[in-house]
């Protein structure tokens, strides 16, 4: 997963660190998938969304890549969460 500050988070524990941050703001997140593109095992997916909380604003496109695994699951490989866009201060 890609930082703001283009650093990356691999694996889980890094990742739910991440995803933590955002929920000890108590904000509310909004997501609207702008495509998917499946091909094979393989998925482009973009979505729009924006998390406002009394802490910050932020909003982006995403930018993400899946594979589908031998369960049938899908698993991102590549997940920019800010391809578009950057975190602002409330």
């Amino acid at each position: 997963m890609v930082n703001p500050d283009g650093s990356f988070a691999i694996g889980h524990d890094a990742i739910r660190e991440i995803w933590a941050g955002f929920i000890s703001l108590g904000g509310q997140i909004t997501m609207t998938t702008r495509y998917a593109v499946e091909m094979g095992d393989i998925a482009l997916l973009s979505n729009e969304w924006s998390f406002v909380s009394q802490h910050m604003k932020a909003a982006s496109s995403t930018a993400e890549v899946a594979r589908r695994q031998a369960d049938g699951n899908w698993l991102y490989i590549i997940d920019n969460p800010y391809g578009g866009g950057s975190v602002e201060d409330a």
